[in-house]
């Protein structure tokens, strides 16, 4: 069984190992410190492709346990 190379455990926006990953309804996972720098409510937009999460606070997002 091959381990999974950390390098494909970073966040696209901060570069970064992921810190507390969060799922956006797009599906695209960014770290919860991303998601509150570069979403800001009520429209909470993914930062990679602007797609408008519903959810109602930052906190709220599904965290991405992979």
């Amino acid at each position: 069984m091959s381990e999974t190379p950390m390098k494909t455990l970073v966040c696209p926006v901060c570069k970064e190992g992921y810190t507390d990953a969060r799922v956006l309804q797009c599906f695209h996972t960014v770290c919860l410190a991303c998601v509150r720098k570069h979403c800001k409510p009520p429209a909470l937009q993914c930062p990679l492709c602007s797609f408008t999460t519903t959810s109602a606070t930052v906190d709220a997002l599904t965290p991405n346990l992979y």
